[in-house]
C-alpha cells in the first residue's frame, strides 16, 4: 500500500499536464483466450522493448485481440521527469452480432498486469509513477504494484484498455532498496 500514498501525493502535485499527441505506432498484437497468456515485446527497436503484459485466466471471456502501441509525447509535469512515451493498450473481440466484426472490450476481471521496463542504471534513485492519460489529456494516477530497482521492472494492474505513461520521481526509499507490495 506504500505506493498508493506516493501515487496519490504525486497525483495532487501533478494537476493538469500539457499533452501533445503524436502519431501512434502499433508494435505487437496477440490473440489471447480465456485461458490467459503473455504478450512480450523484445528486439523491436522501439521504446517498448522489455515491455510485457500478463493476462490471467478468466480476464477475457473469449478470444481477444490484445494490441500494444506507443506514441512519443510531450508531457510537462509540475514535478518529476516524464518518460516521453505513452503506451496504448487496446483489446477487441470478434463480435457476436451479425453486422459488426470487432467490438471493444471495456473492462477486464481479473486485472491484467502490465510490466514496463525502465533502465535500472539510468533511473537509479527514481520511482516510475504511472498515469492513465484521459481523453481530455489530464493524467490520472494508476497504482504501481511492484518496482524492482535491480531489474528495472515496474508492474501495474489495469482493469480496462488505456493509454498509459509514467513520470520518474525521486524514490523516497532511496536508490538501493527493492520495493514490493
Amino acid at each position: 500500500m506504500k505506493y498508493g500514498l506516493i501515487i496519490a501525493i504525486c497525483g495532487v502535485l501533478m494537476g493538469t499536464a500539457v499533452f501533445a499527441n503524436k502519431p501512434t505506432y502499433e508494435v505487437r498484437n496477440a490473440m489471447i483466450g480465456p485461458q490467459g497468456g503473455t504478450l512480450k515485446i523484445e528486439q523491436t527497436g522501439t521504446p517498448l522493448d522489455g515491455f510485457k503484459i500478463e493476462v490471467p485466466p478468466g480476464a477475457f471471456e473469449r478470444e481477444t485481440r490484445l494490441g500494444v502501441g506507443y506514441r512519443i509525447n510531450a508531457i510537462t509535469p509540475k514535478s518529476g521527469t516524464p518518460s516521453k512515451v505513452s503506451v496504448i493498450i487496446q483489446t477487441k473481440q470478434a463480435s457476436t452480432q451479425e453486422n459488426a466484426f470487432w467490438v471493444g472490450v471495456d473492462s477486464y476481471s481479473p486485472s491484467i498486469i502490465v510490466h514496463i521496463h525502465c533502465d535500472p542504471e539510468k533511473w537509479a534513485g527514481f520511482l516510475p509513477v504511472p498515469y492513465r492519460i484521459e481523453a481530455d489529456g489530464k493524467l490520472s494516477p494508476v497504482d504501481l504494484l511492484n518496482w524492482n530497482k535491480e531489474t528495472g521492472d515496474a508492474a501495474i494492474a489495469i482493469a480496462m484498455p488505456m493509454e498509459l505513461t509514467w513520470i520518474y520521481t525521486i524514490d523516497p526509499a532511496g536508490p538501493t532498496s527493492l520495493h514490493s507490495r
